[in-house]
């Protein structure tokens, strides 16, 4: 079965997220602990970890060709007392990831930009946990009404 390009484009996204290491340049190791639409939270030894996700994507319709929006979500979770400064210094790895590479994702995009939007919270009941969410839009085009080019 053929994989479609907006399956492609998130595939290359993970991958490239899964990088992130010290060894490989980075702040830090989040890489280790990324994953795809995981609706359950991560467990406190998952952390610091990234859950991606996505929305559909919005569409132009023009001569010839339809245009995507995709919009990316990275919900980061960390966990002590430095909570939201992890958080910072891994939005810094991700920026440096999803800005560095190929934005093109192998020639599937035409570009990837940070959206607008986002954010951290924190969480104190028992223990100190924050999240963040880095929004990103990527840009890609496929042939009218074929998702596959």
């Amino acid at each position: 079965m053929p994989t479609n390009k907006w399956q492609k484009i998130i595939t290359a996204i993970l991958s490239k997220l899964r990088t992130i290491s010290v060894a490989n340049g980075y702040e830090t190791n989040v890489g280790s602990n990324v994953f795809e639409w995981r609706d359950n939270p991560l467990e406190e030894s998952e952390m610091p970890g990234i859950i991606l996700r996505d929305t559909f994507p919005e569409e132009i319709i023009t001569v010839g060709a339809h245009e995507h929006t995709l919009l990316i979500e990275l919900f980061i979770f960390t966990k002590g007392a430095d909570a939201v400064a992890q958080a910072r210094t891994i939005i810094a790895d991700i920026n440096k990831v999803m800005g560095s590479v190929d934005r093109t994702w192998g020639g599937l995009a035409e570009d990837t930009v940070p959206a607008p939007g986002g954010g951290i919270g924190t969480d104190q009941a028992n223990k100190f946990f924050s999240v963040a969410v880095k929004p990103y839009h990527v840009s890609y085009t496929t042939e009218p009404f074929n998702a596959y080019n």
